[in-house]
């Protein structure tokens, strides 16, 4: 379904969509990029969001628009991995589950290893190989990042004046999940990526998407290797491309591209060192000066329209988070609740904020009419740390975070948060599992740091009870204790509970 209400998150501004969509072809996919680039980036801050679930959207495009000669037609839609979970809610659309065959597009299959891709792989290779002004050439190697942590292994590398250049060979579709994925790779790791074509003609073929994200995104060059190209490198001794083109020109008032064939060689090409993109013709900057020439509207947000929709939709999110004054008794019992905060929060990684919060907002209010006090934001530190490590506390094993063992939940909250590591040790306590650390802790070190900071002058240690009602909630095994411990203007040794 197509959403309309849309706002951006980086001007704060809802945005028109009829103006938006008035922008050309290659820019609105250069759009298709930029998005799903920054939400690969950091899911928590999304560029574009529906106005109505504040969860971030894509750029779509209709697949029965892609004949020559027609209008594409261009929409926002959810994020296709979160409008997929069943979990996912938005007031304005019924999920539904995606066709076996867009299933199936929507995966990167890795291609077989066809002739045409081994002939394309080792044409690259040999056009590099006379070049002298590349060295460390390669066919399939590991090239790995900055930290050492992540690899890829693009069909042809090589060193051109001591920089890393990859080339990927484009013959059958690329999702644009994957060559995201790449571009960051690369662009993070100080790396330049090229993709080649082994045939380009500006025809039916050259307007299927996964092409137009590949050439349209640099700068609308596409790049060619075959037979003739390697004949060139060959006879000039310089590595040789064929290179098509889109070339912008002013007819009858508006902008029109024309595509343009030349064949270039490497050291010819522009490389641009802040977005590492590889390219002949500057179409952009040329795009651009024809643009404004032209007098055309730049930018497509806006300041007072859409204001009935606007006031609606912050209606409608206020309303999430006000307690129902009607409603005198919760509608769920303490125990189903906590059943539902726990499915919740242990699929916290693959929700957005707005996401969970949509449902958490749910949980409160019930919380509430019963008389527990909790968090708003509860994505918000310290809260996040403290669940996760309460949890971890009381299932004996660890909940959230990129933590690999109790102990490092244990040392982790007394780093950052030892205002909660007593309660972290009642969880443990009345849960059943008191020596749980110490039976995990093999070097010693948690044994020695914790003992050290039991022997504190009590006046040295802080306790938070913020949380009091709430971890009782998460823990009925506290049977109140912990309240009253908060409550107690009494040092907390005096109460029955363990020190």
């Amino acid at each position: 379904m197509k959403l309309v209400h849309i706002v951006d998150k980086d001007q704060n501004m809802w945005i028109d969509v009829n103006v938006f969509f008035q922008q050309s072809e290659m820019e609105l996919t250069q759009w298709r990029s930029q998005i799903r680039e920054r939400y690969k980036r950091d899911k928590n801050k999304p560029h574009f969001t529906c106005a109505w679930c504040q969860s971030p959207v894509t750029l779509a495009r209709r697949t029965d628009h892609m004949e020559i000669n027609s209008s594409a037609t261009f929409f926002f839609k959810h994020i296709p991995e979160l409008e997929n979970n069943p979990n996912f809610q938005c007031p304005v659309k019924h999920i539904k589950q995606l066709s076996e065959q867009e299933k199936t597009a929507l995966k990167y299959q890795i291609a077989k290893e066809t002739q045409q891709h081994k002939l394309l792989k080792e044409n690259i290779y040999k056009s590099l190989q006379v070049d002298e002004a590349f060295s460390d050439i390669h066919i399939e190697q590991v090239r790995k990042s900055i930290d050492l942590k992540q690899w890829r292994r693009p069909d042809v590398s090589s060193l051109y004046k001591k920089q890393l250049v990859v080339f990927e060979g484009q013959l059958s579709t690329t999702f644009l999940n994957v060559i995201i994925d790449r571009k960051i790779f690369y662009q993070d790791n100080n790396a330049c990526l090229l993709w080649i074509f082994n045939h380009f003609e500006p025809t039916e073929k050259a307007k299927k998407q996964s092409m137009q994200d590949i050439y349209y995104n640099n700068n609308a060059n596409a790049f060619v290797v075959n037979d003739s190209t390697v004949a060139q490198s060959i006879k000039t001794k310089v590595f040789t491309l064929e290179c098509h083109y889109l070339k912008p020109e002013i007819k009858n008032n508006q902008i029109i591209n024309q595509w343009n064939t030349e064949f270039v060689e490497f050291q010819n090409l522009v490389q641009n060192e802040a977005t590492k993109q590889i390219y002949f013709f500057d179409y952009e900057a040329e795009y651009q000066k024809l643009k404004q020439k032209l007098g055309l509207r730049h930018s497509y947000l806006q300041e007072s329209k859409n204001q009935k929709d606007k006031l609606k939709v912050q209606k409608y999110i206020e309303s999430l988070e006000q307690v129902d004054l009607d409603t005198k008794v919760p509608s769920k019992t303490k125990s189903e609740l906590l059943v539902e905060f726990t499915k919740l929060w242990i699929k916290t990684h693959y929700l957005t904020d707005s996401q969970f919060n949509f449902q958490w907002f749910s949980i409160r209010k019930e919380l509430e009419l019963m008389g527990i006090s909790t968090p708003k934001y509860i994505l918000h530190a310290p809260y996040k740390t403290v669940v996760n490590s309460i949890l971890s506390a009381k299932f004996g094993y660890v909940v959230g975070n990129n933590i690999n063992d109790m102990v490092s939940v244990a040392h982790n909250l007394m780093e950052h948060h030892p205002a909660y590591i007593k309660h972290l040790m009642l969880t443990l306590k009345v849960t059943g599992k008191p020596d749980l650390l110490n039976e995990r802790d093999s070097s010693g070190k948690w044994k020695e740091r914790y003992k050290k900071y039991v022997q504190q002058p009590e006046e040295f240690k802080i306790y938070k009870h913020d949380l009091n009602q709430f971890i009782e909630f998460l823990v009925p095994e506290f049977e109140g204790r912990l309240i009253a411990w908060g409550e107690s203007c009494e040092l907390h040794s005096k109460i029955n509970l363990p020190k």
